[in-house]
């Protein structure tokens, strides 16, 4: 399968800025999510949709968050839902969905999870709703952004 490209990136993103996140996270980056962020700083992947083949339906990708500059930053995003602690600190997230889901990198493990907040239950703890949250659905950020396919790939619509 041809690479994945994307369109509206920001400016690549500098190592500076890589080892900013990296420092505000307190965990390294993995390499191939930094070589990633080098060529294309966020913006909208050609083949955004995620199909796990599972009982799961796809979910797709509006957008992968740009490091330093743009709309939807990464930094921002983190901190939005850092400072509404409603996510783990291992977790960068590094795109979202069109209903209010993160894809996020877990940086002890390098595995990309979908992260919906919506479900949160205040009654439980947070430890549970972080659990509940979290959706595993590769081993690696080259992975994911390998297995994204176009609206004619999936296998609900093929």
């Amino acid at each position: 399968m041809p690479e994945n490209t994307f369109r509206k990136c920001e400016a690549p993103a500098t190592d500076a800025e890589l080892d900013g996140i990296a420092e505000r996270m307190g965990l390294p980056l993995p390499e191939d999510f930094k070589t990633h962020y080098r060529k294309n700083n966020g913006g909208v992947p050609e083949r955004a949709w995620w199909d796990s083949l599972d009982e799961y339906d796809p979910c797709s990708v509006t957008e992968f968050c740009p490091i330093g500059h743009g709309r939807h930053t990464l930094e921002a995003t983190l901190e939005k839902l850092r400072a509404k602690k409603l996510i783990p600190d291992n977790l960068l997230p590094f795109a979202y969905g069109p209903y209010g889901y993160y894809f996020c990198l877990d940086l002890k493990t390098g595995a990309v999870f979908h992260y919906a907040t919506e479900g949160f239950q205040p009654e439980k703890t947070q430890e549970y709703n972080f659990k509940k949250a979290q959706r595993k659905l590769s081993r690696s950020f080259t992975e994911f952004v390998k297995g994204l396919v176009g609206t004619s790939e999936l296998d609900c619509c093929s």
